[in-house]
């Protein structure tokens, strides 16, 4: 049922009666051979080397994204969090949510052009309408709603990128971590 909040960093803004929820971790393989030389200093995919694989990347993290959307249904939920290396404008989240269709929104940064009404729509609005909008299940990000975010009611998260670093995977579990009446049951983590 949860476990009182002491690590360094997740008890920042919560009392301390508050307890962090029961979440699994599932490994999922990504077929995709990696060597030393693909990451930056920070255990980040440099931002050369996705340049060089954009489209394998893209075509790889549509695929993963539709495959356990139907492996985990149930365990994905309501409400989750998709998380994807960064790229040239952004192409592999706007793919990958595109490849969602109306149930995804996503988040570069700033104010989005929003392709049905010419009109534009700011990170808060987006954020709002994944968070109160029952259709929108999948919130796809790149680099963003790692530090400082909170939405409790978050069901899941797929992390797809692959990343080294220890400190921001352990951050990503943070946003999905903390503990909501609204989400019955353990949460998951891709």
């Amino acid at each position: 049922n949860g476990a009182i909040v002491h690590k360094r960093g997740m008890d920042l803004g919560l009392k301390i009666d508050k307890r962090i929820t029961d979440f699994r971790i599932h490994a999922e393989r990504i077929e995709l051979n990696l060597t030393k030389k693909a990451y930056g200093r920070d255990g980040e995919i440099s931002t050369k080397y996705l340049r060089a694989h954009m489209d394998e990347f893209k075509k790889i993290c549509i695929q993963k994204v539709r495959t356990m959307v139907r492996k985990y249904k149930k365990e994905i939920g309501k409400k989750c969090l998709i998380v994807v290396p960064p790229g040239d404008n952004c192409a592999i989240a706007r793919a990958v949510a595109e490849s969602l269709g109306d149930q995804a929104t996503y988040l570069i940064g700033g104010h989005h052009m929003l392709k049905w009404t010419k009109t534009y729509q700011s990170e808060e609005s987006k954020i709002a309408d994944f968070r109160n909008n029952p259709k929108k299940r999948f919130l796809v990000v790149v680099n963003k709603c790692q530090i400082g975010f909170d939405m409790p009611e978050l069901t899941s998260t797929i992390d797809l990128t692959m990343s080294q670093n220890v400190n921001l995977v352990v951050q990503r579990w943070g946003r999905l971590a903390r503990r909501s009446d609204l989400v019955k049951g353990r949460k998951h983590y891709f």
